[in-house]
């Protein structure tokens, strides 16, 4: 090779390495600026988690001894609370915990409800949130369940342990005053007046339709007495019988369904201290299995509540004759404006309540659009005596004595007869009392609650179902509610209404200690004039006395409307509990002595003869004989829950 190749390779080479160095030298600070910011991005992960970190303290130190669960982060939240399997129990976003699939429908109460309130005020204030459910007595003080029943938390040892939650339920979350409102008046109403006393467990073995089960039973007067009943079926029907002295009854007096978890259960009011023994009959649709039977009896240990109205009052009342049924352009109106009328002459005796407007800002619901649509209310007139000092205080002390607490609801269904009756009925105790014993009795001894319009839209539309096809006498919050009847007029809807909640809650606020579910019926060419239906055998016993009394009296009073010889009564009674969800059977389990009366809109008899097989409704005779057997009817359920109370 000669001396110029040569040095035109090494010249080659030269450029080479020297390329080579200057790609170094670019790699080297590409090298640095990569390194430059991974440092940059390592500081800011690590300021990053260090925020995260302290953000997770905070928030467990604030639940710490509130809530035991797993914090973690998902995808939707900032912070979760999740169980030992992973599953999210609750999210923490926009400024407090969202707690999963709560029903606010089914509350029950506890015994150390200020301690759990306070309880719950202090997590809800250490998460800066809320926490709404199901609240229900357990093995611990309280429990939040499911809609299903099963537990979501319990309170024990001082704050909630949450469990059992399922990442399938759909995120939600109301304010706790609704809650902490409804509990407190349950646990004053069905909790602090008694004490829940075990009678005994029985595990049977049972056949379906060949199985009849006694177990002994040993009841205090005005006990509520309740029955709960586990099987290994999830169908079926269980027929419940009672013995009293030692006598066992072949006659039902209520049927209870056994439900998909194959548990079924069952309150009653003990009016007849004779019940020996409680019987068991599995119908042919609870096949074959097991079952475990649980009574338990609440003895009411609220002290010195007597009543003496009527006590010691012979009943007798012969009503004056009373106009005809009216045909107002506006039924609401029309009796809104007789019970105002009332109030205005009598204003130290009746009151009105806005029933809307306490029920919805209690409840934290909204008035039901229709009604703020079409400008209904729902009313009730409050009609309360003057009463005397309490014994027990000053005479000068405000303190008062505690009367009878009665409430009447009609127009439940458009049955204007009923309406009208009732409205006649307090006229004549307001105004007609000094002339008649029983109307002095019930105008200064006893305290009403009357609900004129249970369904505004019903009365107003004159229909047998409110404006969104619901029978409110199928609609009752009773402890098995069943679904059936879409599309008639005895559709049950699939869970209580506005209407029903709005009643609920002054049931619950007024306690009364007895409840007149008011109806009328038209049976043209029906020689019956009154039919009474409870879920107790000893009311059903005592308005036939009613019954057979008034048609002595309307044979020889009223010979012109009713036939003097031919029938032996008008009217019948039945025990309750084949209809679903009915408001006489949803009183008989809260313990209130509950009647559904009703009376017909029609007389089908004149002048000896049933010859108007299509009579007028409302007529005078028709409102006239409503009118005394509606007084007939309170005066006895009055005197007779003052014996009952005063035994």
């Amino acid at each position: 090779m000669s001396s110029q190749n040569i040095k035109a390779k090494a010249l080659q080479i030269k450029n080479e390495t020297q390329a080579r160095a200057n790609s170094a030298n670019r790699v080297g600070g590409l090298f640095e600026d990569i390194a430059d910011e991974l440092t940059d991005i390592e500081s800011s992960i690590s300021s990053e988690v260090s925020r995260a970190q302290a953000k997770e303290a905070e928030l467990e130190e604030a639940v710490e001894s509130k809530v035991n669960g797993t914090l973690k982060k998902t995808a939707s939240a900032d912070l979760a609370i999740s169980d030992a399997q992973g599953h999210t129990l609750a999210e923490f976003s926009e400024g407090h915990f969202k707690v999963k699939n709560f029903d606010s429908r089914n509350v029950v109460s506890t015994e150390q409800i200020s301690e759990t309130n306070h309880r719950v005020s202090e997590l809800e204030g250490a998460v800066d949130g809320k926490v709404d459910g199901t609240l229900k007595t357990s093995d611990a003080d309280l429990a939040i369940s499911d809609a299903q029943g099963h537990t979501l938390a319990e309170f024990s040892e001082g704050h909630f342990k949450v469990k059992n939650f399922d990442s399938r339920n759909v995120v939600s979350t109301k304010q706790i005053s609704e809650t902490n409102h409804r509990v407190s008046e349950l646990e004053e109403y069905n909790v602090n007046a008694y004490n829940d006393t075990y009678i005994n467990t029985e595990a049977i073995n049972y056949v379906g339709g060949g199985t009849m089960v006694w177990l002994s039973v040993e009841f205090e007067q005005y006990a509520v007495v309740e029955i709960q009943i586990k099987t290994s079926s999830t169908t079926g029907k269980i027929s419940l019988r009672k013995a009293v002295e030692g006598v066992r009854s072949q006659n039902d007096f209520v049927q209870v369904l056994i439900d998909a978890q194959g548990e079924s259960s069952y309150k009653m009011l003990i009016t007849d201290s004779l019940i020996t023994e409680l019987g068991f009959y599995f119908t042919s649709t609870a096949g074959t299995g097991e079952a475990e039977i649980t009574i338990i009896k609440h003895v009411n240990t609220k002290q010195g509540e007597q009543f003496f109205a009527l006590q010691n009052t012979n009943i007798n009342f012969s009503c004056p004759t009373q106009e005809a049924m009216p045909t107002p352009a506006s039924w609401t109106e029309w009796i809104y404006a007789q019970y105002d009328a009332l109030m205005s002459a009598y204003p130290e005796y009746i009151t009105r309540i806005d029933a809307d407007a306490g029920a919805t800002s209690a409840l934290g619901i909204q008035i039901d659009p229709y009604f703020a649509e079409h400008n209904l209310h729902t009313y009730i007139y409050h009609f309360s005596p003057k009463l005397a000092p309490n014994s027990s205080a000053r005479v000068d002390s405000d303190t008062e004595c505690d009367r009878m607490r009665v409430l009447i609801i009609t127009g439940t269904h458009a049955e204007y007869v009923a309406i009208v009756d009732t409205i006649n009925m307090m006229r004549l105790i307001c105004s007609s009392w000094q002339g008649n014993e029983t109307l002095e009795e019930l105008r200064h001894n006893v305290d009403f609650y009357v609900m004129p319009c249970h369904g505004p839209s019903v009365v107003e539309n004159g229909t047998y179902a409110n404006h969104n096809g619901v029978n409110l006498n199928r609609n009752a919050p009773v402890f098995f509610f069943k679904v059936q009847g879409e599309g008639t007029d005895n559709y049950t809807g699939t869970e209580p209404v506005y209407e029903t909640k709005v009643l609920e809650y002054y049931i619950n606020l007024i306690k009364p200690h007895i409840a007149l579910d008011h109806h009328n019926a038209n049976r043209a060419g029906h020689n019956k004039f009154m039919f009474f239906t409870s879920m107790y055998r000893s009311i059903i016993n005592l308005m036939g006395y009613v019954t057979m009394k008034l048609t002595r009296k309307w044979k020889d009073e009223r010979s012109m409307v009713f036939p003097p010889t031919e029938v032996n009564s008008f009217g019948f009674s039945r025990l309750g509990g084949t209809e679903p969800n009915t408001i006489c059977q949803w009183l008989g389990e809260l313990g209130i002595v509950a009647l559904t009366f009703e009376t017909n809109s029609a007389i089908c008899y004149r002048n000896g003869e049933y010859t108007d097989t299509n009579p007028k409704e409302g007529d005078s005779d028709v409102v006239t004989c409503a009118t005394e057997t509606t007084i007939y009817v309170i005066a006895n359920l009055v005197k007779y829950y003052s014996k009952l109370k005063n035994k």
